[in-house]
Order: C-alpha cells, then sequence, then structure tokens
C-alpha cells in the first residue's frame, strides 16, 4: 500500500543539542540509549561517535546540560571502535544500569560501580569466531531462563547466533553457548529486536539475516521454535527491527525497514503474515515507535539517509517532514527526556547527533514506569522491567482506548528502549483503567484503577503492584477480591471498598504483616469492619477503635460515637443505656430533672416519676423517705409519699375530684379538680403517665453490644 507523501513541519521540536553530543558519525554508526547512571532522576546517554572515537558518556545536570564523563567514568570507551550497538540493563541486580557494547570486533559489558563514582569498568569481553566475516552485528537483552536476571542474545554474521547467560552473581559475567536453535538465514546475522508479541511472558526475537531461512523465532518452554518469515536482509542494508502496536488492537506488529520502505506484518496467533509497504522517499536507515503528538495514534519515527527527519502519522497514515534541516539521519531514540509528558528524539546522524526537544504542550498522556524488584522486601533492588508491557482500558476494563507499549531490551539500530512507557490520547477527566503485564515474575496480565487526574507519570513495582505497601505476594493469600469490583487484591489499592486506601489500613511498617485489629483472621485492607464495632469502617470516623468515646458502648450501636455523653446530661451513653435511658433525652421520664441529676444527686430512677417527687412541682420541698418504693394505687405517688400526705394509697383519687392524687394540687380536697394544672402535671404528663421507658429499646442494644465487647 502506497501512502501519500506530505512535506508538512512538524513545529513541535526544537534543537536542542549540546556541544558536548554534535560529534560527526560515521556510514555503520548505531547505537544510542538513555539511562539514570547515578539514579538522580535525570536522564543521561550513551551513544556512539566517530568511526576512530568511540562511544560517550554524557551526564545530564542543571539547567538541561549535558556534560561529556568518558575520560572520567568510562575511560575504557575511548578505546573502542566500530560500534554497531549500544544497550543499557542491570545486569548485576543491584539497581544501577550498565552499559552493553557490541563492535564487529568485540562485545563488551561495563559494569556500573554505584556511589560515589558511578564509573564504568569493563568485566566481560569476548571477541568472535571469526572477525573477517564481518563479526558481531546486534543483541537482545531480556531474561532467557526467567531466573530474573537478565542474559543476552548476540547476533554474529560469520557463526551464527550466541545466548550469553548471565551468571548470576552479581559479576557481570555470563557463559557463552552458540544457540544452534537461532540459525537463522544462511550465516549473516545483523541486527535484532525482541518483544513478547504473542504474550505468553516470554521474549521472542526477530533478527535480520540474508539468504534463505528464518528470522523470526518464538520463545518456548523447550527453547525457540523457528517462524515461517524469511525477509532476506543484506548485509549492506543496515536497517532495523522494531515493533509497534500501530492500529491500537493490543497486539505488536513487526516492523522492519529497508532502504527504500517500511515493513509491517501482523502476528496471526501463530506466524507472521501480511506486508504493507509505506514507500518513502530516499533511503531508510532505520523506525521506531512513538506517538510524537499525543493524539493516542503511534507514529512510526524514521530516520533516513539523504533525508530529513520525519514520521508516518497514525492517524492519517501520510508521512511527515519535521523540517528541521539535517540530512543523513542513521537512528532515533525517542523518550520523554525533559519529563513535561511530550516525546522527545535524539537522532543520529552522520553529520552529527542531535537532541531535538517536543515543545507540543498537551496534557492528554500517561506515562509509565515498571520496576521489578530482585531484591527483598525489606531490601528492594529495583531495575527497569524489560519486557513488560502496558496498555490502557476504559472504567470498566473491557475496552482498550491506547496502544499497547512495551519496554524494549533491544530494537531499532543497536538500541534499547527509553526506560519510560509513554501513553498519549488519554482523557484526564476519565476514570481508565491500566492492564499491566510484568515480565519478572510471570503472572498473568492484570489491571490496575486509574482515576481520573491531572497527566501524571505512574510507578510500577513488581512486589507491590498497587503501590499499598504491602508485597503483592502476601496480598494474594487474602479474599482476592472482597468488594467484588473485578481487581484482585494484590492489584487493588482499596481491596475491600470501603475508601480506606489499604495503605493506611495495612497499620506497621510496609514489610509487617497487615494488622487484623478485630483478630477475626481477616486484615484490616479485606475486612469492611475492621474494629468489629457494628460500624462499617466506610462511615465510621475511627476504623480501629471499636468504642471510640469510650462511652462503654461499641460505635455501631452508639447514637453518637463520636460523644461520650450525646444528650449532656451527665450520664454517658453506655450507662444509659444499662439504665434504659434515652441517651438521646436528657430528662427521660420528662419529670424536670435530668437523668443524671436523678441517679448522681437525687439517687432516684431516671425512667420513673413515681419515684422523683421533687421534679413535681404540686409537691415541692418533699423528701423522699427511703423507703421501699411501692404504688399500690398506681396513681403516681408512692406509698410511703402518700403516708406522708395523708391520702389512701389504695384509692388512686383519694378525694374523689376525679384527678390521680399524683397529679392533684390538692389531693384532699375534692372541689380542686384539675383546674389550673400546669401542662408538665397534666393527666398523662410527668408523675402520672405510667409507660415504659423510652430507653427500654437501647437496653436491648446495649446486651447485644456488651456480650460484643473484648475489653
Amino acid at each position: 500500500m502506497l501512502l501519500p507523501f506530505t512535506t508538512a513541519a512538524w513545529a513541535g521540536f526544537v534543537d536542542a543539542t549540546p556541544p558536548a553530543m554534535s560529534l560527526e558519525g560515521w556510514d555503520k554508526q548505531s547505537g544510542a540509549s538513555w539511562l539514570d547512571l547515578d539514579l538522580d532522576g535525570d536522564w543521561d546517554v550513551v551513544l556512539d561517535g566517530r568511526e576512530d572515537a568511540g562511544p560517550r558518556l554524557l551526564v545530564q545536570g542543571p539547567g538541561f546540560t549535558f556534560t561529556d564523563v568518558t575520560s572520567s567514568k568510562a575511560p575504557e570507551f575511548e578505546r573502542l571502535t566500530d560500534t554497531r550497538g549500544l544497550y543499557v540493563a542491570d545486569l548485576t541486580n543491584d539497581g544501577f544500569p550498565e552499559v552493553i557494547h557490541v563492535a564487529g570486533g568485540s562485545f563488551g559489558v561495563y559494569v556500573n560501580g554505584g556511589p560515589p563514582d558511578f564509573r564504568l569498568q569493563r568485566v566481560y569481553y569476548t571477541e568472535p569466531t571469526d572477525y573477517d566475516s564481518n563479526g558481531y552485528e546486534g543483541a537482545v537483552v531480556f531474561d532467557a531462563d526467567g531466573d530474573g536476571w537478565l542474559d543476552v542474545l548476540l547476533t554474529e554474521a560469520a557463526t551464527g547466533n550466541w545466548l550469553l547467560r548471565n551468571l548470576a552473581n552479581g559479576s557481570g559475567g555470563f557463559t557463552k553457548t552458540l544457540q544452534s536453535q537461532l540459525v537463522t538465514s544462511a550465516t549473516n546475522s545483523d541486527f535484532a529486536g525482541g518483544a513478547d508479541w504473542d504474550g505468553d511472558g516470554d521474549v521472542d526475537v526477530v533478527i535480520r539475516g540474508s539468504g534463505l531461512g528464518p528470522d523470526a523465532f518464538l520463545r518456548t518452554t523447550n527453547g525457540w521454535s523457528a517462524l515461517a518469515l524469511d525477509l532476506d536482509a543484506s548485509n549492506d542494508e543496515k536497517g532495523t527491527v522494531s515493533f509497534c502496536d500501530g492500529d491500537a488492537d493490543g497486539r505488536l506488529e513487526l516492523v522492519w525497514s529497508t532502504p527504500d520502505s517500511l515493513l509491517t506484518y501482523r502476528w496471526t496467533g501463530a506466524q507472521w503474515t501480511g506486508r504493507t509497504v509505506s514507500r518513502l522517499q530516499y533511503d531508510t536507515n532505520g523506525s521506531v515507535c512513538a506517538d510524537l503528538d499525543n493524539d493516542g495514534h503511534p507514529d512510526q519515527l524514521v530516520a533516513g539517509s539523504y533525508f530529513e527527519m520525519g514520521y508516518l502519522s497514525g492517524l492519517t497514515g501520510a508521512w511527515v517532514d519535521l523540517g528541521l534541516g539535517y540530512a543523513d539521519a542513521i537512528s532515533a531514540s525517542p523518550g520523554d527526556i525533559d519529563g513535561d509528558g511530550d516525546v522527545d528524539v535524539l537522532m543520529t546522524d552522520f553529520a552529527g547527533d542531535r537532541l531535538l526537544i517536543n515543545q507540543l504542550n498537551d496534557p492528554r498522556w500517561l506515562e509509565v514506569r515498571l520496576l521489578a524488584n530482585v531484591g527483598t522486601c525489606r531490601a528492594p533492588v529495583l531495575r527497569d522491567d524489560i519486557g513488560g508491557n502496558v496498555r490502557l482500558y476504559d472504567a470498566s476494563g473491557n475496552v482498550g482506548v491506547s496502544p499497547l507499549v512495551q519496554l524494549s531490551g533491544g530494537e531499532g539500530r543497536g538500541q534499547t528502549g527509553f526506560p519510560v512507557l509513554h501513553l498519549g490520547g488519554v482523557d484526564p477527566a476519565l476514570d481508565h483503567r491500566l492492564q499491566v503485564d510484568l515480565m519478572v515474575d510471570g503472572r498473568s496480565p492484570f489491571q490496575l484503577e486509574l482515576p481520573a487526574g491531572p497527566p501524571r507519570l505512574i510507578v510500577i513495582r513488581s512486589d507491590d503492584p498497587d503501590g499499598d505497601g504491602i508485597p503483592s505476594d502476601v496480598e494474594a493469600q487474602l479474599p482476592l477480591d472482597p468488594d467484588g469490583d473485578g481487581l484482585l487484591t494484590p492489584y487493588d489499592a482499596d481491596s475491600d471498598g470501603d475508601g480506606i486506601p489499604d495503605a493506611v489500613e495495612r497499620g506497621g511498617a510496609p514489610c509487617d504483616p497487615p494488622v487484623d485489629t478485630d483478630g477475626d483472621q481477616l486484615p484490616d485492607l479485606v475486612d469492611t469492619d475492621s474494629d468489629d464495632d457494628g460500624l462499617p469502617d466506610a462511615v465510621d470516623a475511627a476504623p480501629t477503635d471499636e468504642d471510640a468515646d469510650d462511652d462503654g458502648l461499641l460505635d455501631g450501636v452508639d447514637p453518637d460515637p463520636g460523644d461520650a455523653d450525646a444528650d449532656d446530661d451527665g450520664l454517658s451513653d453506655g450507662e444509659e443505656v444499662a439504665l434504659g435511658t434515652d441517651p438521646l433525652l436528657p430528662d427521660t421520664d420528662g419529670g424536670g430533672r435530668t437523668d443524671g441529676e436523678e441517679v448522681n444527686v437525687d439517687h432516684t430512677d431516671p425512667t420513673d416519676p413515681d419515684d422523683d417527687v421533687r421534679e413535681n412541682p404540686v409537691h415541692t420541698g418533699l423528701q423522699h423517705t427511703g423507703l421501699e418504693e411501692v404504688d399500690r394505687d398506681g396513681d403516681g405517688l408512692t406509698d410511703d409519699v402518700e403516708a406522708v400526705l395523708g391520702t389512701d394509697p389504695d384509692d388512686p383519687d383519694t378525694d374523689g375530684d376525679g384527678v390521680l392524687d399524683g397529679a392533684d394540687p390538692d389531693p384532699l380536697d375534692g372541689g380542686g379538680g384539675d383546674a389550673g394544672l400546669p401542662p408538665e402535671v397534666a393527666p398523662g404528663f410527668g408523675l402520672g403517665c405510667a409507660t415504659a421507658p423510652v430507653g427500654s429499646t437501647w437496653l436491648g442494644l446495649a446486651l447485644l453490644a456488651l456480650r460484643r465487647r473484648r475489653r
């Protein structure tokens, strides 16, 4: 399929090339990889120079400046020539990145010594069996045997291909084995690329080669399986191998460059098939995939001989000239170098390398860094999870809204991918889910919840994917989806859906077992009622304190769990429930004295108006006799009070005026009637009302609460 050629300038880039970077290249120049040499958060770079100069190490300083520190931090680079590839990976599992140098006549590993100098020193070196037949060409870094240490597949033009197995002792050394299962087209292996294109958790490889024979190999449990893909790239065609989810369907396509075209192949589940030829105007040296304009459509960033840098837009399918005025581009290394959310580009060029800073300033982006913990919980050692990938889904987790992007250990023209994965076309106003497939742990892909918010960088660790401070191995032993939201506990930042992050509910130190407040064998992060007080954590102001106000009531049965005396009557809520009074009513029996005054001062029954003569204004001045409190006639006056008044304890209306003695202002005067009685002592109110205590319901709850308490 021929794609239209346009000359629209890409106005988003400015040339910010530092003087230390702008040396002229040579015809087989390759390799330019980003690394954070000293883990200071700024991206440094290792790149190739002229044929007789060797690689250079440039460290980023304040104000986006770069200083060439090759002579002090990588002096052995100055003796290297004939560079074919520069790769970056933590081969020693100490958290510091190493540099791999591939030349026609040698392969070397330069180990990062760490603080204070972060000096690179060669610890492993090997020469090809027959350099006269073109020697080494390319490499792919990946964990070939699943032991957590990164290995290297090294391509050799003369003999075949070598698998360098990491000694797994932190030395940076390897055992070198000819990989007979990786026999490419004839004897001329060239640049290579690696990706897990079939999604089985193993990195597969494509190797450029000439002549008849396979060029693509699937990694299987039994080694490698050759595929029917033969592209016949001669030694003179120094193109690239890269992978890109160009149609955003969640599957990587193979992109193979030739001098005059890009070839795109789709994976059917069994083989690579189909070819789309995007014919360019001039020679094509290399191509890599990146979303340059943050529209969510991956672009092919193409470097061409005798051609200015350009890209193929995933949206329009048109070639767009970057309009930067540089010719003879060799390769491109895209990445957000300045951390502003736009993809920048390091371009290697015959005429001199260029650093192109993207000025797009488009907020539709999300960046992800995948880190493998190759240490322990209490002593973590983090390295980039080469081979891991991510893809963005909608809030339901069912519809993919972005392409799949993968952290590469070998792509383009002798380089590794940028350590931070970039996604464009992200709507910051919407919730999303991020699907993650980590390479280091071999687990199935999982999803993480991403609430709406501004563009940001998300760091995902293999040992704690949801970032709650609890090791995923511990969370995997808990109920796996207690809130039923489809997110498993190791990948759910709020596993029980109570609105309290697991990072808060875990309690204690990050590596300690999560706290189980109520001792029910369910840690708080998967327990919706952590303190077992009957009040869900989602509405519990003190979810780890069963009696937050210390009033003797569980919060779940406390009318006001934040106030020990909800009605301010002088009795705690717990005391009121035990006594049968209403904890929300200061004068339960309505007699004019608070419940607290009756209990603590009067020593009367706050639920029985007949027991408090002093709170009835009719009987002001009468003292409680302390005799047995019996009211035989049920008139509201106890028998001992009637003895003092002279009324008949067996006649509820001694004077026969129709008013009970307990409510009659003059119970011995039959003519008094109920005229003039104040409302608080009228029939049916106050002392004359023989009703069940308002707090009787609370009494039942109190008994339940007291049974459940653990104190």
